[in-house]
């Protein structure tokens, strides 16, 4: 397929699927460091905050200074976005709110994919660890080969008129309509998802270090 030419405004929508997003980070939250870098992507992306709606309460109660200042929905599931964007919307970007060492660089990686032929994209990178198969006993089975797997990150993106309404079983958030394909893109090894409070302080170490390279070059 040829290039698309991208004629609306994408739409970045920062998925919250658990709590972990709402941790403190950098005198904000592990939420408004992911979405204020999504926001910053150099094709001017509409930022929709969606969170899972059993998070409600939890949400409504954070600290102002822990609440980024976007547009903000709660939802039951993730598919549900689709109901948050225009008509018009040609891209749609599903971001996990729980990784925000995302490099910027990545949301334009995807997009080019998808404005390239690609039905939807997301980055992914090789594993850098020893992959151990296990039983329900916790004993070792076999060794996996590493050549044979990839890391899937964030964020995916999407054309969004490949989309169908069936419920994706492939660990991407939609399902594609046939004969459409998926691309996987280079990604970033620093795109940590956050799972834990002691998860944070990795995150931490990393901000400081983009701050202060920032600083020398």
């Amino acid at each position: 397929m040829s290039n698309r030419e991208l004629n609306s405004q994408p739409v970045i929508v920062i998925w919250v699927a658990d709590a972990n997003a709402f941790l403190p980070l950098a005198k904000s939250s592990v939420l408004s460091v992911a979405v204020n870098r999504a926001a910053t992507a150099e094709f001017n992306p509409r930022i929709i905050i969606a969170i899972d709606s059993e998070l409600e309460v939890q949400y409504e109660i954070l600290d102002q200074k822990l609440k980024p200042k976007f547009q903000t929905e709660f939802i039951a599931d993730v598919t549900e976005v689709l109901n948050l964007i225009e008509p018009n919307t040609q891209v749609l970007f599903i971001h996990d709110a729980a990784r925000p060492l995302t490099a910027v660089a990545t949301f334009q990686t995807a997009l080019t994919a998808v404005l390239n032929g690609a039905a939807a994209s997301r980055p992914a990178h090789v594993v850098v660890d020893t992959l151990k198969q296990i039983d329900s006993n916790q004993l070792v089975t076999a060794t996996i080969d590493r050549n044979s797997v990839q890391a899937l990150t964030s964020p995916e993106c999407y054309w969004v008129s490949s989309i169908d309404s069936a419920k994706s079983i492939d660990g991407w958030s939609f399902k594609l309509k046939p004969t459409q394909t998926q691309a996987l893109v280079q990604g970033d090894l620093e795109s940590i998802r956050v799972r834990c409070a002691q998860d944070v302080v990795l995150v931490e170490s990393f901000l400081e270090w983009e701050r202060l390279n920032h600083a020398s070059s």
